[in-house]
């Protein structure tokens, strides 16, 4: 393989040899050191091939041996670099062709994310571009580790972020975490109290003073573990009151009442039949129609619009900043529908499987107890009893009014 490449490389020739002494021809090569290969006879005439330097220097062989040398094939480098000398044009573009690639590479033309659900695509474009990170710049000025720090902070709901430079793509992996809503006072002196009515199903107290025990019913609002704790003296006097961060593992059956409604009367897409299609190629950002889009419209009617666009690239990681595509515009028109009896309870039983899924997302035990449909003129509704079992996340801060009338009130019980 090796020789053979080398052979094009200083380019052969491929010989008939013309005479009646080419055996004696041979001899003589063999004598001078000059190599042949591929020897085949065609109705009694040689053939052979050999190296273009050695064509030259056998003039003086073939004449003592009376043969005449005829060139049938060229091949090699040498001779492609002679037919494409006379195409000047060809070679000019191919040089250019290579710069401009080499050119493109050096710019970014791709940005894409992947594991995003609460924030857009365009958002986060949107944040990239006010930071300098878009289309168009020089892959020298991309750095993914700052990157990474700026969405992290800018996005405290993202705990985890990957960016990768791959060619004229930046690809951005990223994992959105759920943040509490409610304030839990990690830093301040609380209650843990009830959210809501219900029963303590079970009950683990890691700091503070557990007011209720399993199987109690407490109402909204209720201290469940309390924060104050009371420090005595050794002869088992009360020192003083001391408030701490209530905390402990809290589970609470409730039952919740949800009403789910739905209208029957919807809208639904009636096509027209029209549709207009437009091609369009996109290149550094900017689109061009070959038609006007806005031509033949009725602003008055509604369209779907169904675009589909190709990107064009040398390779996987290699994007180059030009698309082409086409846009489909479909005519439609919105009448009036019905929902069935049946299809509207169909509905109405989803959404409250909807409702108990995100309710176990969030770690709490949901059952039905009872359901009840009600039927009107234009909608149908569900009333569902729900018994829920949760833990408990809701604080109540202690105040410094509120442990000063408990330290009051031991105080004035003392003195009775």
């Amino acid at each position: 393989m090796w020789k053979r490449m080398m052979r094009w490389c200083r380019g052969y020739v491929l010989v008939e040899l013309r005479g009646a002494a080419q055996e004696r021809f041979f001899n003589l090569c063999r004598r001078h050191n000059i190599y042949l290969w591929n020897i085949y006879t065609v109705a009694d005439q040689y053939f052979c091939c050999m190296d273009l330097s050695d064509f030259r220097v056998i003039k003086k062989i073939a004449r003592k041996a009376k043969v005449r040398p005829w060139i049938v094939k060229r091949i090699g480098l040498p001779f492609c670099i002679y037919r494409m000398g006379k195409q000047k044009g060809v070679i000019l573009g191919f040089v250019s062709g290579i710069m401009l690639m080499y050119g493109l590479s050096l710019f970014l033309w791709d940005i894409s994310f992947t594991g995003q659900s609460y924030y857009t695509e365009e958002q986060l474009l949107s944040y990239l571009n006010t930071i300098q990170i878009h289309t168009g710049i020089p892959i020298h000025r991309i750095n993914c580790q700052d990157i990474e720090e700026q969405i992290r902070i800018s996005y405290p709901n993202i705990g985890w972020v990957s960016t990768e430079l791959e060619g004229t793509k930046l690809s951005i992996s990223i994992v959105e975490t759920r943040l509490p809503t409610k304030k839990t006072l990690d830093d301040n002196a609380c209650h843990m109290i009830a959210s809501e009515k219900g029963k303590i199903v079970n009950i683990v107290t890691r700091q503070g003073v557990p007011l209720v025990k399993k199987g109690d019913k407490v109402k909204k609002g209720q201290i469940l573990i309390s924060g104050v704790l009371g420090l005595q003296n050794d002869d088992g006097t009360l020192k003083k009151k001391e408030a701490v961060h209530a905390d402990g593992d809290i589970q609470l059956r409730t039952t919740q009442s949800i009403t789910f409604t739905c209208d029957r009367i919807y809208k639904v897409k009636n096509y027209t039949g029209y549709e207009k299609k437009i091609l369009e190629l996109k290149l550094f950002n900017k689109k061009i129609y070959f038609l006007n889009p806005l031509k033949g419209f009725d602003k008055a009617k509604k369209y779907d619009i169904i675009a589909n666009v190709c990107n064009v690239s040398v390779s996987k990681s290699f994007i180059l900043p030009l698309s082409y595509g086409q846009t489909c515009y479909r005519q439609y028109e919105e009448v009036e529908a019905r929902y069935t009896l049946e299809q509207a309870k169909k509905i109405l039983q989803e959404q409250s499987l909807e409702y108990m899924k995100k309710a176990e997302q969030q770690k709490q035990t949901i059952e039905k107890k009872r359901e009840q449909y009600k039927t009107e003129k234009d909608k149908v509704s569900l009333q569902v009893e729900f018994v829920i079992e949760k833990p408990v996340t809701t604080y109540k801060e202690i105040t410094a009014q509120e442990l000063s009338q408990e330290e009051n009130n031991e105080l004035s019980g003392d003195n009775d």
